[in-house]
């Protein structure tokens, strides 16, 4: 073992940010909006989901 702290995964971190600032959260899903890739806008509220509401969406199959 290296003695560094394992890093966590990506989708954690991007939820934890999404949670720490509302706005950077809207501005987020503004652009996917816009964008309109209909898959970028599912993971997208997929992820504000899981950052805003008291339950733990992650263990559903969003599939």
């Amino acid at each position: 073992m290296s003695g560094t702290p394992a890093s966590r995964p990506h989708e954690e971190a991007v939820i934890e940010e999404l949670r720490l600032d509302p706005e950077y959260a809207a501005g987020y899903v503004a652009a996917v909006l816009a964008d309109g890739d209909a898959e970028e806008l599912r993971l997208c509220l997929r992820r504000v989901a899981v950052a805003f509401m008291p339950c733990d969406f992650r263990s559903f199959d969003m599939t």
